[in-house]
């Protein structure tokens, strides 16, 4: 069960990995509305500028993994530390994530108003306007960014999923807590800043897609049919998102051979159960 929303002890943490200069405002944004920030640091070579005018700020914990253990790990650190630390939520923030100001408040008001508390996995806001209004919404996965994560629930339904690196974690633990019977709530009242990917003209009008790194194609591909084969719920889903990626890969990315490659074996690899980081 969670404490009493009176006690609610509310930690951050953002994971940088090669993280810009940029992550500073970002991080200004909610530093001091909660009790710690762990910096979970996932970079090869850490930037000792950056880190240095990171843990200025009193309440900021840093953390180095190391190297690039991936967001799964990364979270799971922090959430580990979380909990012997004695905190019962875990605002999980990426590092170009910035949180508006009213953003945590509503999140503790919305617990706090909530008769089963208890049965809130994640409470969150959304990133891009919404077409309808609501109040409040239950889901099945929200993206991590944002959310405000009971510890409670996160004994419970267990740890991120750290094979999976990168890409779909935010899809599968969606899915565990619900499956848990913890229900993730958006309240599309509250809109996150937060940078989705490098956009890049179709050359259709207007038209723009998210583009990422060639490797990202492998991970979303990967794990996206590994989820679908553990969650029928989200096989339409995860064709959807696999196929866009083959779709921007045949008719507007660059590195076609390459990107084409790569998401042929992200797909071998999920039919064989080869998770973890891929090695090259």
């Amino acid at each position: 069960m969670v404490n009493s929303p009176k006690q609610m002890r509310i930690a951050a943490c953002v994971t940088l990995y090669n993280s810009l200069p940029s992550c500073a405002d970002a991080l200004a944004t909610y530093q001091d509305q909660v009790e710690r920030v762990y910096l979970i640091d996932n970079s090869e070579k850490p930037d000792q500028a950056l880190i240095t005018q990171l843990i200025q700020w009193p309440t900021v914990q840093y953390l180095s993994n190391e190297g690039n253990l991936g967001v799964g790990a990364a979270l799971n650190r922090a959430a580990r530390q979380a909990l012997a630390d004695g905190f019962d939520y875990l605002l999980t923030m990426d590092d170009d994530t910035a949180l508006p100001r009213h953003a945590l408040a509503t999140m503790i008001r919305f617990v706090t108003d909530t008769p089963d508390a208890a049965r809130i996995g994640i409470v969150t806001g959304v990133h891009t306007p919404p077409k309808h209004v609501v109040a409040s919404r239950a889901v099945a996965f929200t993206m991590t960014s944002g959310n405000l994560l009971s510890l409670s629930a996160y004994k419970l339904a267990g740890p991120f999923r750290d094979d999976f690196f990168i890409d779909h974690i935010d899809h599968e633990y969606g899915l565990r807590l619900n499956q848990a019977g913890f229900k993730v709530i958006e309240l599309p009242g509250i809109l996150l800043q937060h940078q989705l990917g490098e956009h890049k003209a179709t050359g259709l009008g207007k038209r723009q897609f998210i583009s990422h790194a060639p490797l990202r194609g492998y991970y979303i591909a990967r794990n996206g049919w590994a989820l679908a084969r553990l969650y029928p719920a989200f096989r339409t889903q995860a064709a959807i998102l696999i196929s866009k990626e083959w779709l921007k890969a045949l008719l507007f990315e660059n590195k076609k051979g390459q990107r084409i490659s790569l998401l042929w074996r992200g797909l071998r690899d999920a039919w064989r159960g080869k998770l973890g980081k891929l090695s090259m």
